[in-house]
């Protein structure tokens, strides 16, 4: 294959793919594209079925905040972090003037929320938080989303077959 150009969209806090095609679908165009929030699972299942119909190209299924050096990241600063919880509350992800609860929200019954539908788990969750502080000190976020970058980066420009 020639020279392959290269796209990268910002995967801001959501979970991120990247796509490498081989041919046949956009001939040698690699980009990173992020997946919805709220449906990272289903999406990664509608991924492997659209791989299905896409021969030659390659995803790399990416959820940034469980990667093996991000989560040593997020463990290191505080081991109690959960969805919508102080691991996901950046600077730039904040709405202006909403005030933070100071205190850590309980952590939900995960074996709960697995069993009930959708709407007897937004009473469960209620703020969205699964569990954990609501926010940490700017610079710990700052690190965070030092380490978080450079390992989506690294995935994004290795390993390509």
């Amino acid at each position: 294959t020639g020279p392959r150009s290269r796209k990268e969209c910002s995967t801001s806090t959501a979970s991120a793919s990247s796509v490498r095609s081989t041919g046949g679908c956009g001939g040698g165009v690699q980009m990173g594209a992020a997946a919805a929030h709220g449906g990272n699972t289903p999406a990664h299942g509608a991924i492997l079925e659209w791989l299905d119909k896409n021969r030659g190209v390659q995803v790399k299924w990416h959820n940034w905040w469980n990667a093996p050096q991000t989560l040593a990241k997020v463990k290191a600063i505080d081991p109690v972090a959960s969805h919508a919880s102080w691991m996901e509350n950046f600077a730039w992800t904040r709405v202006a003037g909403a005030e933070q609860p100071l205190e850590p929200k309980p952590m939900i019954d995960l074996a709960r929320y697995q069993r009930i539908d959708p709407s007897a788990k937004k009473i469960l969750i209620g703020d969205g938080n699964f569990g954990g502080h609501y926010q940490r000190p700017d610079a710990e976020m700052a690190a965070l989303w030092d380490v978080a970058v450079a390992e989506t980066r690294s995935l994004i420009a290795s390993d390509w077959d």
